[in-house]
């Protein structure tokens, strides 16, 4: 589950903890394609929700997906909780479309293009992508053939763009967990920032 990418990740939110004090970290990034949106929260003892400025988690975040990608490909959208005592915990979606979390939607083509960076198995593909609307299994098996050999003749994959902080209004409930399609299996169990006064944490 790429334990240093996701610390990494993590890390960006440990000064505005250390600044407020019995605060919480929730925070959830969607990466599609070259796009990526990062909507952020401190969130104070008494409920209260501050936008983090932590915006440059972002690039971590697109590590991480690419630290985590297999034969199955990658996720779609990432959720952090960081506790008072800096424990933290990733969620991630592999499933459902989280074009609703980004104000201005997510373009046909960035669903195209992520899934030629991050192939899945046909049967893997959920039936709401654009491939399945516009491929049969033997066209995007083609179309991914021909893209990957264009690539390695050119050199030149896409590149992410910037991710850009989410500034809509966030309505999500206390639930860092909510509207993320989160099986056991792509749940990691929490860890802490926190030194080990015993030594290296086990993973």
């Amino acid at each position: 589950m790429a334990p240093e990418q996701q610390q990494a990740v993590a890390l960006h939110f440990v000064p505005e903890l250390q600044a407020t004090p019995s605060a919480r970290v929730e925070a959830e990034f969607v990466s599609v394609g070259a796009y990526g949106s990062l909507d952020a929260f401190v969130v104070g003892p008494n409920g209260q929700r501050q936008r983090s400025n932590a915006d440059d988690a972002g690039w971590d975040w697109i590590t991480l997906k690419k630290a985590m990608t297999d034969e199955h490909g990658s996720w779609y959208s990432s959720t952090l909780t960081i506790e008072p005592d800096l424990s933290y915990e990733f969620t991630y979606n592999y499933t459902d479309d989280p074009s609703d979390k980004v104000e201005e939607g997510i373009v046909r083509d960035l669903w195209i293009q992520d899934a030629e960076l991050y192939p899945r198995p046909w049967a893997e593909i959920p039936d709401w992508h654009p491939v399945k609307h516009e491929f049969t299994q033997d066209t995007w098996t083609a179309h991914l053939n021909a893209t990957t050999a264009t690539a390695a003749t050119t050199g030149t994959p896409p590149t992410p763009t910037r991710p850009t902080p989410n500034t809509t209004t966030n309505t999500r409930t206390n639930d860092p967990h909510e509207h993320v399609s989160c099986p056991e299996q792509h749940r990691r169990p929490p860890t802490s920032l926190r030194p080990d006064p015993t030594g290296p944490q086990k993973r």
